[in-house]
């Protein structure tokens, strides 16, 4: 696969996951809350990020 086919997925995944998310996060909001559902958002995004900087790093 070429770089520029890379980028267009990714162009094109970013707004359907986007959406994607904003409907799952309706849902988990309407189940256990606003504030637990930010807590549980970011345990997710916080290893992924760090996983992006540990493979930036190397």
């Amino acid at each position: 696969m070429t770089l520029d086919f890379l980028w267009s997925m990714i162009n094109v995944m970013n707004p359907i996951s986007g959406i994607v998310g904003q409907m799952l996060a309706y849902l988990i909001c309407d189940r256990i809350g606003r504030r637990w559902t930010a807590i549980v958002s970011c345990l997710i995004a916080i290893p992924g990020t760090l996983s992006l900087v540990h493979i930036i790093l190397m």
